[in-house]
């Protein structure tokens, strides 16, 4: 996973190993926040986030039916991409 990961120019997920991976590996990436946030799985250093516009963002409740994470847009998601420093290609492939 982590030679994949050193292969990216830029790594999106949610609260999971990989994103890990791409702090340590000081990838840029943007995290994805629902039933989590940052500060509580030890991602509050990614270069983004993106948290869930809910009132119980950050239960940690993951049997919850609110699907807090269809919260988070695409555009969103793909706006804070391009905001990121990745290389000229990476950008001309949007």
């Amino acid at each position: 996973m982590a030679a994949v990961i050193d292969g990216c120019d830029a790594v999106i997920g949610g609260d999971t190993g990989p994103m890990h991976l791409a702090l340590a590996l000081k990838k840029p990436a943007i995290g994805l926040f629902g039933p989590t946030l940052p500060e509580q799985v030890g991602l509050s250093e990614l270069d983004a986030k993106i948290i869930a516009d809910r009132e119980c963002v950050g239960c940690q409740n993951w049997d919850c039916d609110k699907d807090c994470l269809s919260g988070i847009h695409p555009e969103n998601v793909f706006g804070s991409l391009l905001k990121l420093s990745v290389n000229d290609d990476a950008r001309d492939a949007f």
